[in-house]
């Protein structure tokens, strides 16, 4: 597709199940997955963003603990001067309460590997018509 994403699981948490299978499904439909791993702290999903250009950030965590530190993504990326990036996130916590992904600043939840190609899909064309790329 030629889209780039960041993806990896948040600082303190060391779940993987999840954000591997959303990366694979991802790398299969052809996106350009830059799979961060586990326990990446919101400095590390920034500099990824600079260094890659990618303007979709998956963060994935699985503990509400960890699920409200996602906020700290967005913040640091807002300060880097990266306001236009789509954060958006995964894990139990937020599939169980939508209304936090929007507490932490995230543009989406993403349920699964098939939602994640769907929701892809979806903020890519968002991103090309605004007349970026992702």
């Amino acid at each position: 597709t030629g889209v780039t994403v960041v993806l990896g699981t948040v600082h303190r948490d060391h779940h993987s199940i999840g954000r591997t299978i959303v990366a694979a499904t991802l790398k299969e439909a052809g996106y350009r997955v830059n799979d961060l791993g586990v326990d990446v702290r919101p400095s590390d999903f920034a500099e990824r963003v600079q260094d890659t250009g990618a303007r979709i950030v998956i963060a994935f965590a699985e503990t509400m603990r960890t699920a409200r530190s996602v906020s700290s993504i967005r913040d640091v990326l807002r300060a880097e001067g990266i306001d236009d990036a789509v954060v958006l996130v995964s894990g139990g916590p937020f599939i169980a309460d939508t209304g936090l992904a929007r507490e932490v600043g995230a543009n989406g939840v993403i349920g699964g590997a098939e939602a994640a190609l769907r929701i892809m899909a979806r903020v890519a064309r968002d991103l090309a018509s605004a007349g970026g790329e992702a």
